[in-house]
């Protein structure tokens, strides 16, 4: 991506590799951890709307880890663990306590808010908020009308099938459970959807220039000036 347009694509590999069908830039892949980015900008989005504020305490807005003084900065950049905090620890089951913290500050489901908030906002038509979705009785309440469901399913339908390759270099089908998601992953995307959402971060199209300059900058250690 240079200057918010596609420049370069490429698949690699296969989507299915009995079918002998080829990865291209539309195929779905769940993102695991990379979902975490989607609920950073959904935070960072509340605090630009005041509703809070990233230096509040996680279990002020429904979240909860040990160390009860946590703050929202501080579990958004994985510094969050042990006492006095400060140090870096990746614990993606600490991000997740993220979740109830969207949901305070929009209420409804997690997501509902990635859906709204930031797929439907860009377009983002073969992104699934959880492979979960692939069943029809995923959810117990309808969050999405009939065809914004058949077009989740859809996109399930094609996602990359999974394969683990032994010492001889053979490989075989893998099986992965059918996940929802959460602040810590579960997001489904192609690589030509997460550079519509790429793009929208660097042409400040989801957060503000202000915002952005706050997250991109380092967090400073609880032991350092």
């Amino acid at each position: 991506v240079q200057n918010g347009q596609m420049v370069w694509e490429r698949g690699f590999g296969f989507q299915n590799q009995e079918s002998r069908i080829r990865a291209t830039a539309d195929t779905p892949y769940p993102i695991a951890d990379i979902s975490q980015t989607f609920a950073s900008v959904l935070v960072l989005q509340c605090a630009e709307q005041r509703r809070l504020r990233i230096d509040d305490r996680l279990s002020q807005h429904g979240g909860a880890v040990p160390e009860s003084s946590a703050t929202l900065r501080q579990v958004l950049s994985h510094t969050s663990a042990g006492a006095p905090a400060g140090s870096f620890h990746y614990d993606p089951e600490r991000y997740s306590q993220l979740t109830p913290v969207v949901e305070s500050c929009l209420p409804q489901p997690y997501r509902k808010s990635v859906a709204v908030n930031i797929l439907e906002r860009l377009a983002m038509r073969d992104s699934v908020p959880g492979r979960d979705l692939a069943e029809r009785t995923a959810l117990t309440e309808p969050l999405f009308a009939i065809e914004i469901l058949e077009r989740y399913q859809q996109v399930l339908e094609r996602i990359a099938i999974p394969y683990k390759v032994d010492k001889r270099g053979r490989s075989t089908r893998a099986e992965l459970s059918l996940e929802g998601i959460n602040a810590a992953g579960g997001l489904v995307t192609t690589v030509r959807d997460f550079a519509r959402y790429d793009a929208a971060l660097d042409e400040a199209v989801l957060l503000s220039e202000e915002t952005l300059s706050v997250a991109w900058s380092n967090t400073i250690s609880a032991d350092q000036t």
